[in-house]
């Protein structure tokens, strides 16, 4: 009996993102032993690159490679550098190296069938498009409260950082109905002024939950949702939200507010047509009839 292939799997970092976003959020340094162990139960790791300006973070280049991680240098440019050496920093070009790389990964090697990019940066949208299209399948690793919910939407899979990270405590949540729980995520969204999309509420209430799945409840009727915007619907039946939808966007609000006020993206309701005014009757004055002639 033949033994079963294990699927190969690629693993790009976008380091500066992830760093930076894992010592704001929880004041600690990314650990990357982490990543990698959660990667690899997509399948083999062939190749796996993390992206820097790695003379920032010199120290950190030994961690990476103890976990089997190639650090792929991208240097920082300045400009009105002065004597000392001091100068304002150009952001850096880690996110083209990467997009680089990833798009000469998928024509080289056609046996990777997994691509997992650790980032939260929306820019990579693009990428994640093309490499899905060529029917492979891309994971998203990214820290909460700095990932793109568009992003996460994009990908076949998500997963926050902190899911991964054993000594990361996520906050005590009480036993809330979940409906209510919705009506948090739209609260928190607003509070981080983004727009309330069906996507943005989806990540955050997997964010406030630690997991979130729809799939998990059912109506009224009972009746498994299959899709977020069929939960959003009961939602708005029970009365703890309202739902506009402009083309192709859908809205959330809460009760009793003016969706067409607070949207990000709907236009005024178009008025009626307004009647024109009745034109006035103009009397032309009678020409006195004339006498008839006498004979």
């Amino acid at each position: 009996m033949e033994e079963k292939k294990e699927a190969d799997v690629a693993v790009f970092i976008d380091f500066e993102n992830i760093y930076v976003s894992t010592r704001d959020k929880y004041q600690t340094n990314p650990n990357f032993e982490y990543v990698m162990d959660h990667c690899s139960r997509y399948g083999r790791v062939v190749l796996a690159r993390a992206y820097a300006d790695w003379y920032k973070f010199s120290r950190i280049t030994n961690a990476l490679y103890a976990n089997g991680i190639e650090p792929r240098y991208v240097p920082t440019y300045y400009y009105t550098e002065d004597r000392q050496g001091n100068g304002e920093a150009i952001k850096n070009s880690s996110d083209i190296h990467l997009v680089i790389d990833a798009m000469r990964t998928l024509f080289s090697y056609p046996n990777i069938q997994t691509y997992i990019l650790v980032t939260g940066d929306r820019d990579f949208i693009p990428l994640v498009n093309t490499i899905r299209q060529h029917g492979k399948r891309v994971v998203v690793i990214g820290v909460a409260e700095a990932t793109s919910s568009h992003l996460a939407q994009s990908a076949d899979e998500f997963v926050f950082y902190h899911q991964l990270a054993g000594d990361i405590i996520p906050p005590e949540t009480r036993a809330k109905d979940i409906y209510d729980v919705l009506v948090d995520a739209l609260k928190l969204a607003r509070e981080r002024r983004n727009a309330c999309t069906l996507a943005t509420l989806k990540l955050l209430m997997k964010e406030i939950l630690g997991d979130f799945d729809e799939r998990q409840y059912a109506d009224a009727q009972g009746r498994r949702f299959s899709r977020f915007l069929d939960f959003v619907r009961e939602a708005e039946r029970r009365g703890k939200v309202q739902i506009l939808t402009t083309g192709s966007v859908t809205e959330v609000f809460l009760p009793g507010e003016n969706p067409y006020e607070l949207s990000a993206f709907a236009l005024p309701p178009l008025e009626g047509p307004k009647e024109k005014p009745a034109r006035e009757e103009r009397h032309r004055p009678r020409r006195p009839s004339r006498a008839p002639a006498e004979s």
